[in-house]
């Protein structure tokens, strides 16, 4: 029975599902890149020709408040970003030399996963460690709890003392802050 309703009839049309799946994932994945390419390339065409679009269709006051509001916010995501990879790359190599120290197998990879999931806000650090450790585990079981219980005392350090210092120098805010955060400390 190898009807077209039957469950082991295979056309031509469903041959290459996954291939032409991927190749069209690829694709987008190809178009994206060459089109925010062109947007960065263009940007500050883009930007005056914004500003002339919002002058023309809202009254200047309008206009004004929001081209402000833009710039801050513009401001601060750049901030927040600037801040995650600098966090990260400290991490991680913080990571590198105390595995080092520690003598703790797969040390430069396992930080290279740590740094690049730690730019996922609260949970990367903790799936990068995780991944990590899983890595770990099948070279020695101890040295992966070791490793484990290096990292949470290493990553709560860092959250705790030099994210927030790396967040306001990020933002750019006043040196009082410091100061308050130094202070909040002691």
């Amino acid at each position: 029975m190898n009807k077209k309703g039957s469950l082991f009839h295979i056309s031509k049309r469903d041959a290459l599902p996954l291939p032409k799946a991927l190749a069209i994932r690829v694709g987008i994945i190809l178009l994206a890149l060459v089109f925010s390419l062109y947007l960065l390339a263009q940007k500050e065409t883009l930007l005056a020709q914004s500003r002339r679009l919002l002058r023309r269709i809202l009254p200047q006051k309008a206009a004004d408040r929001l081209m402000r509001l833009l710039s801050l916010t513009n401001n601060a995501f750049s901030s927040f970003v600037t801040g995650q990879v600098t966090e990260a790359f400290i991490l991680g190599t913080l990571c590198c030399i105390g595995m080092l120290i520690l003598r703790l197998p797969y040390a430069l990879p396992v930080s290279v996963i740590i740094a690049s999931l730690s730019l996922i806000p609260i949970f990367g650090a903790w799936i990068g460690a995780a991944t990590g450790a899983f890595l770990i585990v099948f070279q020695s079981p101890i040295k992966a709890l070791t490793f484990l219980i290096f990292l949470l005392v290493f990553a709560g350090s860092v959250f705790l003392n030099i994210s927030p210092v790396l967040y306001v120098l990020a933002a750019a805010l006043a040196g009082i802050v410091i100061k308050e955060l130094e202070a909040r400390k002691a």
